[in-house]
Order: structure tokens, then sequence, then C-alpha cells
């Protein structure tokens, strides 16, 4: 009788588990350099996925919009709209 541990198949298992292993390793390697690359602002704004990116030397002028639109916006009477969005 042949011992568990000489056995050609327990070779051969070890081998398909470094094989996998290796594969495994690599596949996470390129997701996570693709995720890496894809997470920057500059990917989601040029893919218009957001509204744009605003340049921090116009903070102030941005958020001092905004506050002044949601101010502006509790004063208006909400009418339905008859038209729908255009997005370009």
């Amino acid at each position: 009788m042949i011992a568990p541990s000489s056995s050609p198949w327990c070779d051969t298992a070890k081998a398909e588990k470094r094989l996998r292993d290796y594969v495994l390793a690599g596949l996470q390697q390129q997701v996570k350099e693709k995720l890496d690359s894809e997470s920057t602002a500059l990917y989601a704004t040029a893919r218009l996925w957001d509204d744009g990116i605003i340049d921090p030397r116009e903070t102030r002028k941005v958020l001092a919009l905004a506050l002044a639109t949601s101010r502006d916006a509790a004063r208006r009477k909400l009418r339905a709209s008859s038209f729908g969005v255009a997005r370009m």
C-alpha cells in the first residue's frame, strides 16, 4: 500500500492549490489596480458621473450660491415640471 504523503494525487492537489493561489493573487492585484485607477475624482467627472469638480479657489463662491439657492427655494411655491431634464 502507498502512503498518502507519497501518492502522486497529493502532489497534484498541492500543485493545483499553489496554482489557484497564484492565479487568485494575480486577479486580486489586477482588480486592486483597476479600482485604484478608477477611484479618482477626475475619472468620475470625465464620465459625467457627477456635476464636476469645483476649483478650490472658487469654493466660497460656489458654496454661497448653493446656500442662496436653497434659502430662495424655501420662499418659492413649488410647481410641477412640464418638461424633462436634458443632460449633455
